[in-house]
């Protein structure tokens, strides 16, 4: 269902969470994004699994509005191994607010703002990952190699008892305990991110 049946992208998703478990203080060089309707499942894998999970509200952090990610006031920026844009708004081309934003999310540092005290340059070495209902959440350029997009399929949409299933596995310290394992012993020492699959 993530990756729509493309074994190459189910590896690169798998490199890429072992790579940032791994590295947890360097900066990805990939972005991830998944592209499919609600109720596809996107949301056990990345915030219910992968963050709440594994990494945990301290590393983890959930971005429920892109703009006010990008605010006064940013201090959920310090210190996360990964941020999760939920609901990813479309981004039209006449409008690039969005995507100006997404853009300097490949900067290395931002522009930390305390409330109340003198902003300062951070050290920005956070992951991210774009979950959307929308067709085109980004603007990907032919030449850019920082996106890796895949669609979500819709085979077990309205399947209640295969995702009352799935959400009973993810919640399970078990499972969580067992795909962490797996994920740190994973060999991702000669991966390269930026051959991103077809």
């Amino acid at each position: 269902t993530m990756c729509n049946g493309h074994k190459g992208m189910v590896h690169y998703v798998l490199n890429w969470q072992a790579w940032l478990l791994q590295n947890g203080w360097k900066k990805p060089k990939t972005f991830l994004v998944f592209i499919g309707k609600q109720d596809l499942g996107k949301n056990l894998m990345w915030e219910e699994l992968f963050i709440n999970g594994i990494l945990g509200e301290k590393l983890g952090h959930v971005v429920q509005d892109m703009k006010r990610f990008q605010s006064n006031f940013n201090m959920q920026r310090l210190g996360r191994s990964l941020h999760l844009f939920n609901e990813c708004t479309c981004i039209q081309s006449n409008n690039k607010t969005n995507w100006d934003m997404i853009k300097s999310l490949s900067d290395r540092t931002f522009t930390a703002e305390p409330k109340g005290k003198e902003s300062f340059t951070a050290e920005d070495c956070g992951g991210y990952v774009f979950l959307s209902n929308h067709a085109m959440p980004v603007l990907v350029e032919n030449d850019d190699r920082r996106y890796a997009c895949t669609d979500m399929n819709p085979k077990h949409k309205n399947k209640k008892p295969y995702w009352d299933k799935l959400a009973a596995a993810v919640a399970d310290p078990r499972i969580q305990r067992a795909y962490f394992t797996r994920l740190i012993e994973r060999d991702v020492a000669k991966w390269n991110m930026r051959t991103i699959p077809d």
